[in-house]
């Protein structure tokens, strides 16, 4: 019998093995070293941190969020393990298409959490996010709409944020649901 766990470290292995080796290969072909250790050399460092402090505080909560969420489904999760979990996933989204590399974040809670059960809290949690972010994107596209100069752009415009709306509330809805789909 086949290891699960095993044949996902061998996958992510040999996917991260790959990754750097193509990563080298494109640095050492287009990259100057010389022009680059000029401009690190050169940066800022206060700076530097102070443009990363929006980011650092968005991640906890964004971990706060992660941590809520599996407590509220019966899971105690400690606020480390959310935070690092959160920064995994978080990393793999960014190689990962569209908000699918999040889902690595239920690597490491694996031990504690199954990884249908770590899917299920963070579809949820994606899901108000989406419907949160349409929300915000029909208040722009309202306050835009004045600027909009065919009634076919406005009419489009106000259709895709109700559009994402209620898909990310029908989504909520059949996770939700006691019936299996």
């Amino acid at each position: 019998m086949i290891n699960k766990n095993s044949l996902f470290n061998k996958n992510v292995f040999f996917s991260a093995m790959i990754s750097g080796m193509l990563l080298f290969y494109i640095f050492q072909i287009y990259l100057d070293y010389k022009n680059l250790l000029f401009h690190l050399k050169n940066v800022s460092l206060f700076l530097l941190v102070l443009s990363d402090l929006p980011y650092f505080i968005q991640t906890s909560l964004y971990a706060y969020r992660l941590q809520i969420g599996f407590r509220a489904s019966g899971h105690s999760l400690s606020y480390g393990k959310a935070f690092w979990s959160h920064l995994f996933g978080m990393l793999c989204s960014n190689f990962g298409l569209g908000k699918l590399g999040y889902y690595a974040a239920c690597y490491p809670l694996h031990e504690k959490i199954n990884y249908s059960f770590s899917m299920g809290v963070i579809t949820s949690i994606q899901s108000l996010d989406m419907i949160v972010k349409a929300i915000g994107a029909l208040i722009g596209g309202i306050f835009f709409i004045n600027y909009l100069t065919t009634f076919q752009l406005r009419l489009i415009t106000f259709s895709l944020s109700i559009g994402f709306i209620v898909a990310g509330g029908v989504l909520l809805v059949l996770m939700w649901s006691n019936d299996d789909i």
